[in-house]
């Protein structure tokens, strides 16, 4: 709940509306099982059957699950108040489709790539930004990293990172498709590997994959924005478990969790 609130506070201008849903792609359909209120997503699909075959025609292996919470929908809800729970909890996927601007409008989000410095040096090496959201990062670190990689899964994200590194004239800054946990890149081709809120989705593939892609002696940095002075949390003890060590970095006028590695220099 207190993640809609601030999705609703960041974005509660936007015309956001429950037919941007048809804007998905399959693997942000996948996530609904998680990501969805049942009974609002229940209620809606009950009144509008065009998106549930449109889910269901992307997606195959949702039709018994939406059919379950279809059958068990509220009729008696408000329609209108099932539409605007449905929107505001998945709002942020809504706006990577239609106003990836506003994301980037987001300073709140972002932390200064010079906090990099004290971990690890980009300049002239190969880096790759995974979960590259609006590419802002990618940006920052083309301008003296040799090469930057902007792994990103949203398509739409993807044509704004071209975008905004064509108009910025970064012609070493690359954008593909992947997963954190299913990288497009060779083994042992990149020097620094960066995220920024985008691990612990499938987390052991994911940092096995790390290990895969990034060269003996380079480094892995999770910038997670966890604040810092907060409880430990699973995300934390399996990244030091993965030989990660933890520290502070600014974001938003706090200070937030950071996880460094030198790939290949500590056993689990």
């Amino acid at each position: 709940m207190n993640y809609r609130n601030d999705l609703q506070t960041w974005f509660g201008h936007l015309p956001l509306a429950v037919d941007d849903l048809f804007l998905l792609e399959r693997f942000q359909l996948l996530a609904l099982r998680v990501r969805a209120p049942e009974p609002a997503l229940g209620r809606v699909l009950a009144a509008d059957d065009r998106l549930r075959r449109f889910m269901v025609t992307r997606c195959p292996e949702l039709s018994a699950w939406l059919d379950e919470i279809v059958g068990r929908a509220d009729m008696t809800c408000d329609l209108a108040n099932a539409e605007e729970a449905l929107v505001w909890e998945l709002a942020d996927q809504l706006v990577y489709q239609r106003f990836p601007e506003a994301y980037d409008a987001m300073r709140a989000l972002r932390w200064d790539p010079a906090q990099l410095a004290d971990v690890c040096k980009v300049e002239g090496r190969v880096v790759v930004d995974i979960g590259a959201g609006t590419g802002w990062l990618s940006e920052a670190l083309a301008g003296s990293a040799r090469t930057v990689f902007a792994v990103e899964p949203v398509s739409r994200l993807r044509e704004y990172i071209r975008e905004r590194a064509a108009a910025a004239g970064h012609s070493n800054l690359f954008v593909i498709d992947g997963f954190l946990d299913r990288v497009p890149l060779p083994p042992a081709s990149v020097d620094v590997l960066l995220t920024s809120r985008a691990i612990g989705w499938r987390l052991a593939d994911e940092l096995r994959e790390v290990e895969r892609i990034v060269r003996p002696a380079g480094h892995a940095v999770h910038f997670v924005g966890t604040p810092a002075d907060g409880p430990r949390t699973p995300l934390h003890d399996e990244l030091r478990r993965w030989g990660y060590e933890p520290s502070r970095y600014r974001e938003g006028g706090g200070w937030r969790d950071r996880y460094a590695k030198v790939v290949g220099s500590t056993e689990r």
